[in-house]
Parts: structure tokens; sequence; C-alpha cells
């Protein structure tokens, strides 16, 4: 069977429809339930469900360096509609991927692990990295700007078919250039629109790595098979015997990037001398330092002052370097040193500057807190302060991970939800904080009544067409909006939705790290295993987060 989709189709449907839907690193309660079994149906019956354009719902992210992205939450008929494509042309697809040997990012499915479709970690390919280009004097350094945000979708049959034959047949039920459906499926899922493909669902990594495979066998057909090269998504390396060759490799691979309508990234591309291509040390510092904290067991005096110190450096040295990642690198082998028990009351000072100067942090600190509160005790009333005035710093611009996360620890830890902030988080941010927000108003028996009518203005007359479609659905469901009757307009699979009680939303989900734990005070760990694929540093095999998109 082919690689990325596995041994059965039916297991590469459940997984990818209830476990690769969602962007990585959302809070818990966000969870697919039931849509395979909504979705036997057309699947049994080859029956694609797209027929009206649908709009996604958009989560907007923090990244490290202070960017931003916005993932996407395609429609549930894209779903399943780009799951049946992938069963129905997995062999024409598998052949595809495998025509080049430069990518490290060949999707391969798991029944297994967290996310049904993975590629090469980061580490893994930095090992590749250092063993390919251990020959080269020079090193092309160079990635594709906006890569998912900036695909034309047209390009995914070029990709297939070569671009003279998607252009002499356009139809997209053809049998020939069966590439074309994709494409419609992908515009159809984003209102019509040609440019880019939907960032967070595990089917966008196949879909991507048409379009890489392409720009790979393109710069072959023009340099040859000799030269060393790799890719990893839409980040490039190649190596180089002089500066001359460097320059003639760096058109080439950009000329193979523009036939498809993309573009490198000038501010990200560099020609290096090979002894410049290093990694960075302080991930290596930031360990053994802990690690050393830990060895000497329960600390007297002088090691907790030695250890606030520490803090500081790490806060110091995230603010020089403007990179928020630091933090979290520490958060999270602070955690795998399981350090807490001895160090807490200088710690959770320390999470509170995280979360208040370091926003993009707050996922791993809600994390930890959560977990401190269920196990030991935190300062609640303190934390009920950091939330607020998170929240209150957030909603303005509508940082929806960063809401998600401190509503999520407030829900967690049984706090009040301020009116002022309830509202304003209903009406300026994304679908996913504003239920969060709708759960905690609901749970704690607030005083104050849902805003339903600048709600329902929100969401309008089909609302599941629209980039509110997981508010409007799950608020009917769970929250009381009473608009069955407009959810279920714009396409029939919409009431199937309803009749196989399909959830995106679950209410009782505890923190990963008490799934199955009957003794959950005994839990040593707050972060689960896996966390944090978009932005790990260098270590223990997670993705980093130079690739823009995913």
């Amino acid at each position: 069977m082919p690689k990325f989709l596995g041994d059965s189709k039916s297991i590469f449907a459940e997984r990818v429809l209830e476990h690769g839907y969602f962007p990585e690193n959302m809070p818990p309660v966000f969870a697919v339930e039931n849509l395979h079994e909504a979705a036997i149906k057309p699947l049994s019956a080859d029956q694609f469900l797209t027929d009206k354009p649908t709009e996604a719902c958009k989560y907007n992210s923090s990244k490290r360096g202070g960017q931003r992205r916005v993932f996407t939450m395609p429609n549930p008929v894209y779903m399943v509609d780009t799951v049946h494509f992938f069963t129905l042309h997995q062999y024409e697809i598998d052949e595809h991927l495998s025509k080049s040997e430069d990518s490290s990012s060949n999707p391969e499915f798991s029944a297994t692990t967290t996310r049904p479709i993975g590629i090469s970690s980061y580490a893994e390919f930095h090992k590749r990295r250092r063993r390919d280009l251990s020959l080269s004097r020079y090193v092309v350094r160079t990635d594709i700007s906006r890569y998912y945000h900036s695909i034309y979708t047209h390009s995914l049959p070029w990709a297939l078919h070569g671009k003279p034959a998607a252009k002499k047949d356009r139809k997209p039920d053809s049998i020939d250039v069966y590439g074309n459906r994709l494409d419609w499926l992908t515009r159809q899922a984003q209102d019509g629109q040609t440019v880019g493909i939907p960032i967070g669902p595990d089917v966008s990594r196949i879909t991507s790595e048409i379009i890489g495979v392409a720009i790979d066998q393109r710069f072959r057909k023009a340099h040859g098979h000799n030269i060393p090269m790799l890719r990893l998504v839409d980040d490039i390396y190649i190596g180089s015997d002089n500066i001359d060759d460097a320059h003639t490799y760096l058109s080439g691979i950009r000329d193979a990037i523009r036939a498809f309508e993309l573009d490198i990234n000038e501010s990200k591309t560099v020609i290096l001398s090979a002894s410049d291509d290093l990694e960075p040390y302080w991930p290596v510092e930031i360990r053994r330092e802990l690690e050393r904290y830990k060895s000497e067991g329960l600390p007297n005096s002088q090691m907790k002052a030695d250890f606030v110190h520490f803090m500081d450096e790490i806060l110091r040295k995230a603010a020089s370097y403007k990179d928020e990642g630091i933090v979290k690198f520490a958060v999270r082998k602070m955690d795998e040193l399981a350090i807490w028990t001895e160090y807490w009351d200088i710690i959770e000072p320390f999470l509170v500057r995280a979360a208040i100067n370091f926003p993009h942090c707050w996922d791993y600190v809600a994390r930890v807190v959560a977990w401190r509160n269920v196990v030991k005790s935190i300062d609640q009333k303190k934390w009920i302060e950091v939330i607020d005035k998170s929240i209150r710093q957030n909603v303005k611009s509508g940082h929806d991970s960063e809401i998600s996360w401190a509503l999520w620890l407030l829900k967690e830890i049984e706090g009040p939800l301020d009116k002022e902030i309830f509202e304003a988080v209903l009406l300026r941010c994304g679908p996913m904080p504003c239920l969060i927000a709708l759960d905690i108003h609901e749970k704690s028996k607030a005083p104050y009544k849902i805003p339903k009518e600048a709600l329902l203005e929100r969401l309008g007359d089909q609302p599941m067409l629209s980039n509110n479609w997981l508010l409007a659905y799950e608020g009917d469901r769970q929250f009381g909006l009473k608009i069955k009757s407009k959810n279920i307009q714009g396409n029939q699979f919409f009431k199937q939705l309803y009749d196989d009680d399909v959830s995106f939303y679950n209410r009782d989900a505890e923190s990963w790290v008490f799934e199955d734990e009957d003794d959950k005070g005994s839990v040593k760990f707050a972060i689960e295993k896996g966390a944090g694929g978009y932005d790990s540093l260098y270590e223990d095999g997670d993705d980093d987060d130079d690739d823009d998109e995913f």
C-alpha cells in the first residue's frame, strides 16, 4: 500500500478525519468524534460532497520571533472529499511522491502516533544535512515564501500531469487529469480562491508535497542528479564546491520554484561557507544547567538563589535573541526533568512573567499550571489576574492562540470570566476561543447572558458555509443557540453531522497527561510527549519552526 495511506483505506479515513483535522497544539477540548462514521456512506458510495463554495475557520496563532501564522479548519465536506480523493488516486499519488530522493518530507501514515501523517523530524533532517553536505564547501540555503498560503491551486494538476496536459483539460471530473479534482476541492474549500491550501489538516502535508516533488524534479532536470540537495517541506539546502556554482544552483532552484507560481523567501536565502552553517549552542547550555540542578537533589538556599538567576538568564537570553522559543524550550526541559517539586516557588513567578511578556509560551504555561493545580496547588488568585490581563492584552488584536490557552486554563482552575472579556471574545475572536468562552459561561453559571443577537448576526443565514461553521455547529449543539434549521442548509451532509452526533468540541476533555490515569496526583509530567511539533528546537526529534506554514 502507498506509504502516505497505509494498509487500510478505512483506517486512513478515520485517523485523518478524527486525528488529523485540527491544527496541532490546540487546547484538549478541541477533539473530533464520529466524523468518520458520518462519512462512511458518501465514501463507500464513491460520492463527492462538495457543491457550493465554503469558508474555513481561522485560528490566529503565535510564532517564534513575534510573528503570527493563521491556521485554517476547512469545512467538513472538504475533509471528507479530500480523504476520498487521496484514497481514490492513492497509487498515482504514491508514484508521484516517490520520484524525489531529495525530499525528507515524504508523508507517511501511522495508525498509532498522535498525528496520522508524519514527515521526517527536524532532528532527522539536521543529521541528513550534516551527512549529505559534508563534502560541500558552500551551502545554498533558502525556503519558499509563505508556502502553504501561496500555493496556486491550478499548479496541483501541473505538478501531477505537466502544465500542457493540465491546461488542455481543465474539467474537475476529468479522468485523465485527475489532479483537477484536487484543485477544484481546494478552491471550493476557500470560497473559490485559487491561492493557498488549508494550513493545519494533515492532508495538506500530502498536497504540499505534490508541489515540492515537482520542484525537486524540475531542478534536477536542469542541473543533474550529482549535486547534493535536500528539502524538508519548503526548506531547501544545496551543496556546491565553489561560489560560482552556488549562485548557479540558487538561480536554478528559484526558477524551479517560480515555475509553480511561487517564489523564494529572500530574507531567509543565503549562500554560506560550509563552516558557517552551524546551529546555536544555547539549547545544550540550558539543558545541561537544568540537569545539574536536578542531579544535586533537594536544593539548599544557595542553589535556590542561583536558580533565580538562572531563570532570569533564560528570559534575558530570549529577549536578547528575540526568540520566545528559548523560554518554551526551557519549560519543556524542566518538565522532562520533573524539576517542578523542588523549585515551584521560583518557577511559578517565572511562568507568570513568561505568560505576560512572552505570549508565545502560553500553551506550555497553561499545561504546567493546569497540571500543578491537579497534583498539588497553585496561586489561583494570581493566575486569575494573569489570565485577565493577558486576554485584555490580546483580545484587541484577535490573538486566538493566546486567548484560547488562557481561557482553557481559566476553565481548568474554575475561575470566573469577566462579562466585558466574554463579550469582547465573542465579537472579536475566532470560533475556537469563542467556544471555550461559552463553555466557561455555562459551567460557571455566570450571572450575565450571552449576547445572542450580536452573535447570531455574526453567524449569518447559512452559517455552516461560512468561516464560523464550527462556532455555529457547536454553539447550537452544546450552548443553546437554537439554529439547527440554519445549520443544515447549504449541503445535505450537514444534517448527517447531527444525525451521527459528530462533535468537534469536548467539554469534558482532560489535560492529555491525565488521560487513562486513575491516580492523577501521581502524574509527574505536565506536557504530553510530542507537544510543540511546530516550534521545537533541534533536539527530541520534533520539527523546527523554520518553515513558514507547517
